[in-house]
């Protein structure tokens, strides 16, 4: 009698066993790239919720947010197809979407989870030649916080335009206590460039005009951006002038900086008290100006590789999954969350009770003065990252002082700029 029990208990197991090892096998693995930011965890946190409704297991890949453009360049370039959906950024759309390497998102996504609820300015950051390629996750914009505590402590005004924000930097400039502004250093065309990039644009700085690089007629404009990115590193903590974001972020969390230009995607994270020692003590509002009052925006999404999905059945399971992950009840869940509330994309998000619950009122009015003002900045060329690359090693040569001739270096780099467009 008990062999005959071990022998259907062995029996009921295997059974199991295999009902599970068939059921696994009838599902399909999508690999998701994506960098680890507050908003991947929200949702890495409910992938088991969409693993059982779903015949789609995900399986996310993180790479910090250089490695991660580097890797999803190798990736389709040379088309191994490791991955089937990408977290993508501005600065890669026009590269990967004008090489084919992306498929258009709109025939892919699921009518139920209405795509036409994002924000037209939103998805058009995330198009190449008038295709939508992403599915938006966040937006940007850039603005400046400060210590509020400490303004109104001294009697220190917001400042408005450069001049005065350099003086407000220099004012609180109290090493080894207390550092004035920060910014990042690191080189590349999405690092050190993209914040440069705020500071050209206010200077009345332009890289292309009617289709044409021109950043040539712009060049006083970029020496000036760069000599006031100078003063502000000046009044930076040491090592200030190859910090990257994070780098920049923590020094202002940390309560070590009195200003930070920076991107308005932080705010969650700066206003939490188990993760900033400022939680409650910042202020926020339009980034100070030079000539041209505008703010560098920007929008993170995912899309579907063409080379990791090479057939329409897996096109339509990578559309599901970027459908459930960007939905109207996920942005609520971000939102719930915190620490990218303000963050959205969608228009009913900024419409619902939950948002106005989570963002105090002057930071709204910050945040609509600022999107007021809202552009994008760099140009949308496939050869960007090359161009933006260069630029970004002059310019930590410069911020560094191993290059000393700001003009030079600047005609040095749209010399090279002209020569990857063949127009020299």
């Amino acid at each position: 009698m008990l062999k005959r029990r071990i022998g259907v208990t062995l029996l009921v197991s295997m059974m199991v066993l295999l009902i599970m090892v068939s059921v696994a096998f009838t599902k399909t693995t999508l690999v998701v790239a994506t960098e680890d930011r507050p908003l991947q965890r929200v949702i890495s946190n409910l992938t088991p919720e969409f693993e059982k409704m779903t015949d789609i297991i995900i399986q996310y890949v993180y790479y910090p947010s250089a490695e991660l453009r580097s890797k999803m360049r190798l990736d389709a370039s040379l088309g191994t197809g490791e991955f089937q959906v990408m977290y993508i950024t501005e600065a890669s759309i026009n590269e990967m979407g004008s090489n084919g390497w992306l498929v258009p998102i709109k025939e892919f996504y699921p009518e139920k989870y209405d795509f036409n609820d994002f924000l037209p300015s939103i998805v058009n950051i995330l198009s190449d030649n008038g295709i939508d390629y992403g599915a938006p996750l966040q937006a940007e914009t850039t603005w400046l916080m400060y210590r509020k505590d400490l303004f109104e402590k001294d009697g220190i005004k917001v400042p408005v335009t450069l001049d005065e924000y350099i003086k407000v930097c220099q004012h609180f400039y109290q090493p080894p206590d207390m550092f004035g502004g920060v910014v990042r250093g690191d080189r590349g065309h999405g690092y050190n460039v993209w914040r440069w990039n705020q500071f050209f644009a206010v200077c009345g700085g332009k890289y292309m005009e009617d289709g044409k690089w021109v950043f040539d007629k712009y060049i006083d404009a970029a020496v000036k951006a760069t000599e006031y990115y100078i003063e502000v590193i000046k009044t930076s903590p040491p090592g200030g002038e190859k910090f990257s974001y994070l780098d920049a972020w923590d020094a202002f969390n940390a309560g070590r900086v009195a200003t930070f230009i920076g991107a308005s995607a932080k705010y969650g994270t700066t206003e939490n008290p188990e993760e900033s020692l400022v939680a409650g003590k910042v202020g926020y509002a339009p980034p100070p100006y030079y000539s041209n009052p505008v703010a560098a925006g920007g929008a993170h999404g995912y899309v579907i590789s063409s080379v990791g999905c090479k057939t329409d059945d897996m096109r339509k399971l990578a559309g599901e999954f970027i459908g459930w992950a960007t939905s109207k009840e996920m942005e609520l869940a971000r939102v719930k969350d915190g620490k990218e509330a303000l963050n959205c994309t969608r228009k009913s998000t900024f419409e619902s009770e939950e948002f106005k619950k989570q963002i105090p009122a002057e930071v709204l009015k910050a945040l609509s003065d600022t999107l007021a003002i809202n552009v994008q900045v760099p140009p949308t060329i496939p050869q960007w990252p090359e161009i933006g690359d260069n630029l970004g090693v002059i310019l930590e040569e410069l911020f560094t002082g191993t290059r000393k001739d700001i003009k030079a270096g600047l005609e040095e780099a749209n010399a090279f700029a002209l020569k990857v467009l063949g127009t020299k």
